[in-house]
């Protein structure tokens, strides 16, 4: 994600995670191995895949540059309501 690219998977392998659910579509696409058709015509358009790796990166810097990260460190360390 963060080199731009779009990402891919196949549905059910591994990657089988929330944050793959929420990217199929925006930042990549999801098509079976043998399906030779979905992935040439994946592979045919350009548009969608430059919209796939521009919002990949957008999503990688988003959620894990040294900003985010330090974000999360900083909410996890801040007291919560009710805490003693």
């Amino acid at each position: 994600m963060a080199t731009g690219l779009p990402i891919g998977r196949e549905p059910g392998s591994a990657a089988n995670a929330s944050w793959w659910r929420k990217a199929t579509g925006i930042a990549g696409a999801a098509a079976i191995r043998s399906d030779g058709a979905a992935i040439a015509s994946y592979a045919d358009d350009a548009g969608k895949r430059a919209e796939h790796g521009t919002a990949a990166r957008a999503r990688a810097e988003a959620r894990f540059s040294l900003d985010a990260m330090v974000r999360a460190y900083m909410e996890g360390l801040r007291p919560r309501a009710g805490s003693t």
